[in-house]
């Protein structure tokens, strides 16, 4: 359910106008922690960018090198604690709706809950 919840990206969990800088690979590494989403921004919207594995491939250049800074903007899951109690109470609802879901099919399928 926090997963569903935050990959929406929230105000607490997006981060815009962000720098990446290549590294000495002439690589950019996508930003540590989970991450949902990643795109273009200011400047840099018109390039079309993905990532694969750990770092970003330009897509319309058909390479994972770049010669300059590149500005993003991303969407990052958020450790609990992180989370504005508003959303966690939606998530741990989520979670509930999702419990009793499945409790109720293990029943209706004839599977005994001890």
């Amino acid at each position: 359910a926090d997963d569903d919840v935050q990959r929406r990206g929230w105000h607490f969990n997006t981060f815009s106008d962000i720098e990446l800088i290549p590294n000495g690979s002439n690589q950019i590494a996508v930003p540590a922690g989970v991450i949902y989403h990643i795109d273009t921004f200011g400047r840099d919207a018109g390039r079309n960018v993905t990532r694969r594995a750990s770092i970003l491939h330009d897509l319309g250049a058909n390479t994972d090198t770049f010669t300059g800074p590149l500005r993003v903007s991303y969407v990052r899951r958020q450790p609990w604690d992180d989370v504005p109690p508003a959303f966690q109470a939606w998530i741990i609802a989520e979670a509930a709706i999702l419990f009793v879901r499945d409790y109720a099919r293990g029943i209706n399928r004839g599977e005994r809950r001890d």
